[in-house]
């Protein structure tokens, strides 16, 4: 973002604590063991890693939910909020032990965007 650090409505990142920091080294190479084998670690195909996935999607609904409660345009339209939700981060929070059901990655979604909208000086998300 090219957006002053502490303007109202610009999202520091460093400021959110996201369900995925919770996601530790362990937990990344039982789920995808391939991508943490002597040879993967120094290939580029370590990027391709699912956490990085959910932390990248995490960013977005924070992203999402600043523009709407400080009116400005989505930043993402091509990505819906619900599918965001619903899929991708229920799906990588289940995976990961992050979530026992669609209700908590629906809560922890919320907290999200809570938290970010919160940091970001804009209303609160109801």
């Amino acid at each position: 973002m090219t957006e002053k650090r502490g303007a109202r409505g610009a999202l520091d990142y460093h400021s959110l604590t996201l369900p995925s920091d919770r996601i530790t080294l362990g937990q990344m190479a039982s789920a995808e063991p391939d991508l943490f084998c002597r040879a993967a670690v120094v290939s580029p195909d370590v990027l391709d890693c699912d956490a990085f996935a959910t932390r990248s999607f995490e960013l977005i609904l924070a992203e999402k939910a600043v523009a709407a409660a400080t009116g400005r345009p989505d930043p993402y339209p091509q990505h819906e909020r619900r599918y965001i939700i619903e899929e991708l981060l229920h799906e990588a929070y289940l995976h990961y032990g992050l979530s026992s059901g669609i209700h908590e990655t629906r809560r922890l979604a919320h907290g999200i965007e809570t938290l970010a909208t919160k940091r970001a000086g804009g209303p609160k998300i109801g």
